[in-house]
Parts: C-alpha cells; structure tokens; sequence
C-alpha cells in the first residue's frame, strides 16, 4: 500500500466512492436533510481511504517481479547450479 500521500493519493482511487455516492443522490428523493461533512469527519475519511487502497499497479509490478525471482530460482536448479550460492541475473 504505497498510495498514503497526502491530499487523498490517485484520484482515480476515489471513482468508487464517488459512484456510490451519486446513487444516493440522484434526485428522486429531497436533499434537505445533507449538511456539508465536517472537517473531522473529512480528515478521517480521507486517511482512511488513502490507507485502504491498494495502488493496483505498484502490487502487480510487486507480484510480477517475485514471480520472475521464482522462475529464475528454479530455472538455475533445472540447469544444476546452486540458485543461492551463484550471482542473481539482472533483468533491470
């Protein structure tokens, strides 16, 4: 979860929040009732959803690159070299 910059993260993390919110207002019922969100409760809104989602592409580029360590890991064994005592191969 690297997304935890401040001023809320990716903007684009907050299109399911604001999806549901505009289903909740979408005009068929009065809006009386809705006040503006404190400040408080903006603050923690705002540090829980920069700390609850997951950057999508930072977690694929994390699993892609352990991937490759396994395959290489086990690419030198079925050549029989020792993966642990032998340099890693760079693909960077």
């Amino acid at each position: 979860m690297s997304n935890t910059s401040k001023g809320g993260g990716n903007p684009w993390a907050w299109l399911g929040l604001l999806k549901w919110s505009l289903s909740y207002s979408d005009g068929t019922r009065k809006n009386d009732d809705i006040t503006p969100m404190s400040k408080e409760d903006r603050e923690f809104l705002e540090k829980v959803m920069a700390e609850g989602i997951i950057d999508e592409n930072e977690r694929m580029k994390f699993i892609l690159q352990e991937s490759t360590k396994a395959m290489e890991y086990y690419r030198l064994r079925a050549m029989g070299t020792n993966p642990d005592s032998d340099p890693p191969i760079s693909y960077a």
